[in-house]
């Protein structure tokens, strides 16, 4: 859904300091990938270290980089092959929670996170950069 609401989605969340933990017990429901996040090297490709918030809380992923389309997908958590985004990976384990790529100014639910348990840290990666778009979830 590229449209202006995905814009304003974003407008409160722009504040913090790129590469900078959020503030002590701020709950983030948006995870966006910065402008020029597909430059490998970039030192913040989604702007925080990692991303708190609620177990429970439904996380939306914001695309603000115009070079590529960027996604958020769970690195080394696992849930049920039974979950709808798992039909496009290999057979086996599937990814904990999911967005799909989404171009620029495009946002789009991150699929998964009601399975989020607190007091867990989960990471993630964007699979069209995985070596250098990592970030984490740090569930409360």
């Amino acid at each position: 859904m590229r449209t202006k609401a995905a814009m304003l989605l974003v407008a409160g969340v722009l504040g913090a300091t790129l590469g900078a933990a959020p503030p002590a017990g701020a709950n983030v429901t948006v995870i966006m990938a910065m402008p020029g996040a597909a430059v490998q090297g970039h030192p913040a490709p989604y702007g925080l270290s990692y991303a708190g918030t609620q177990s429970g809380t439904a996380l939306t992923f914001v695309n603000l980089d115009a070079l590529s389309g960027h996604n958020v997908t769970a690195k080394n958590s696992f849930g049920s092959p039974d979950q709808p985004w798992c039909e496009q990976f290999a057979p086996g384990p599937c990814p904990l929670f999911w967005s799909e790529t989404v171009e620029v100014g495009t946002a789009t639910p991150i699929l998964g996170t009601e399975l989020l348990r607190p007091a867990a840290l989960y990471a993630f990666v964007c699979t069209v950069h995985p070596s250098w778009m990592t970030g984490q979830i740090l569930a409360a």
